[in-house]
């Protein structure tokens, strides 16, 4: 899974056919583990990383409802997380649950 490392912005104007409209370019900079077979030793691994950046233009309106839905998001990773903080044991439980399920 590609892991975000770095972001860019840049803000400009384009001229369209309803005169000037800012845009914002975007650049999101991810990274991921790549493995490889080691030409030395075939037994073995050779670890890399990948590093690939993302570029994209938006409006500003765009900006906003990306931003708006990415806290969404982001809100509900903190809030999923302080659940699991509050019963640490909850997936121990629901695994013996559903397996005590099985066997009856």
């Amino acid at each position: 899974m590609k892991v975000l490392i770095g972001q860019s912005a840049n803000t400009m104007l384009i001229e369209a056919d309803e005169g000037l409209c800012a845009k914002v370019e975007l650049v999101l900079v991810v990274s991921e583990p790549k493995y490889i077979i080691s030409a030395e030793d075939p037994a073995g691994f050779i670890k890399q990383r990948e590093v690939t950046a993302m570029r994209f233009a938006a409006s500003a309106d765009q900006l906003l409802a990306l931003a708006k839905s990415l806290e969404n998001v982001a809100k509900a990773a903190k809030e999923l997380e302080s659940r699991a903080m509050l019963n640490p044991h909850a997936d121990r439980e629901r695994r013996t649950s559903s397996a005590q399920g099985l066997t009856q």
